[in-house]
């Protein structure tokens, strides 16, 4: 799930809650798309990125697939909490995510993730439900 791109003050910034590689693979992401630059060598265009992983393929039964898992966020103006299935993985500082933001929900599949084959015919991506709300 992530958080988008447009806010309308301050940062243009991106927070991926899961960019989740099969198995058990969850992957956090911030990405700041206000500071881009250009790489003098290659002229490709790169932006700041925060990216942590976490390998739940070592705990017993973990297959990301086979069950429902709970992302979630804790979202406020000086901390990014990430956690799954209630347990907190990530704590950041907020820096600059300051402004609204649209949420997306993507089934993206994208070739710098892995291999992308004819083995994906017929997969599918379940949700069960999505909870957004504003703490109290």
């Amino acid at each position: 799930m992530t958080t988008g791109t447009i806010p309308t003050q301050g940062k243009k910034f991106e927070i991926d809650i899961n960019e989740g590689h099969y198995p058990a693979e969850v992957n956090t992401n911030l990405h700041n798309w206000s500071d881009v630059t250009t790489d003098p060598v290659t002229g490709k265009s790169k932006h700041p990125s925060d990216h942590k992983s976490f390998d739940f393929s070592l705990k017993p039964g973990i297959n990301l697939a086979n069950d429902f898992h709970i992302y979630g966020l804790e979202w406020t103006k000086d901390s990014l909490i990430y956690s799954f299935d209630g347990n907190v993985i990530r704590r950041m500082k907020n820096e600059f995510c300051h402004s609204p933001a649209p949420v997306y929900l993507s089934e993206a599949i994208i070739w710098w993730a892995g291999e992308v084959t004819d083995a994906i015919n017929g997969t599918s991506l379940d949700v069960d439900w999505i909870k957004v709300y504003p703490k109290k």
